[in-house]
């Protein structure tokens, strides 16, 4: 096995409780050869105190001087990796013990591999529930333009030579979703799925989550239909109508995470597209209990 530097970046705002857990499963790690990006956005409770009584030389810690969101943290981490190999894991979520040894053997199939992404666990705190993605186990910029077929940050490893861009710091959700829109244009773009769980993802049921405001996702929508125009308008009829399947799901679940029965609309949007029996099921069933559904997925 290649010894590989990987450059681990989490962001994180006000959430140390949740944080411990996540720097934890990265300093157990099997393979140890990483270094541990922590940007802190200008956390007002005890996250500095937490990070800086660690004294493992692996763990490096900056401070944003104002409120960055988490676009910018992620970019201010890589800038500040050394890494020939970058991963991101979210302040509240947490990776198996032998993630990056798994991604390590990954890469090492194939030298031109440079962005590899796996299946995450999804869990809901709140329903006592989980469940598990599954991403298409090849991917392209056209599907990608029809939907986020990779999934979110937890779940991607990206070689440095890959990363001639970042996160659109004017989008403050689906930030990931646009960056994996523009790297898949590259020519050099060779993508690998490991078919494997190699992440914890953990989710609250609340409005006070940026991850779930409806707002922030409605105005990325916009924005990246706007930015990847080009990209947008090749889509076929049938291609365009599995995309606007896909966003009116998005936007439904995003509902569902905050309990809103505007769900229901927009799942039966995406039946309309699809013409799929399953969206008129769940769009009955965001009516009666969001909590079940999430109880159904697993």
């Amino acid at each position: 096995m290649k010894k590989e530097l990987i450059s681990v970046i989490i962001p994180t705002f006000n959430r140390v409780q949740f944080l411990k857990i996540a720097i934890n499963s990265v300093l157990n790690q099997t393979y140890s050869f990483f270094e541990l990006i922590i940007i802190d956005d200008c956390s007002t409770d005890k996250t500095k105190d937490f990070v800086l009584s660690l004294k493992d030389t692996r763990i490096k810690y900056y401070r944003n001087e104002s409120n960055f969101y988490v676009s910018e943290s992620r970019n201010l981490g890589i800038k500040k990796s050394s890494g020939s190999i970058i991963t991101f894991l979210d302040d509240d979520d947490e990776m198996f013990l032998n993630k990056l040894t798994e991604i390590i053997n990954a890469f090492n199939l194939n030298k031109d591999i440079n962005f590899v992404y796996h299946r995450a666990k999804i869990i809901m705190l709140n329903e006592n529930t989980s469940y598990y993605t599954s991403p298409l186990n090849s991917v392209s910029h056209k599907k990608l333009t029809i939907k986020n077929c990779i999934g979110g940050t937890p779940t991607v490893s990206i070689k440095r030579e890959l990363l001639s861009c970042f996160f659109d710091k004017n989008l403050k959700a689906l930030e990931d979703y646009e960056l994996w829109l523009n790297l898949s244009k590259k020519d050099y773009f060779n993508p690998y799925y490991l078919n494997k769980c190699l992440v914890k993802c953990n989710y609250k049921t609340n409005k006070a989550s940026v991850s779930k405001n409806i707002d922030n996702l409605l105005d990325a929508l916009a924005f990246i239909q706007k930015k990847h125009f080009n990209s947008f308008s090749k889509l076929s009829s049938k291609q365009l109508k599995q995309n606007k399947e896909w966003v009116n799901s998005l936007i439904a679940h995003k509902y569902l995470l905050n309990y809103n029965k505007m769900s229901s609309f927009y799942y039966l949007k995406s039946f309309y597209y699809s013409l799929k029996i399953k969206y008129l099921l769940i769009s009955f069933l965001s009516l009666c209990s969001s909590r079940l559904i999430f109880k159904l997925k697993k």
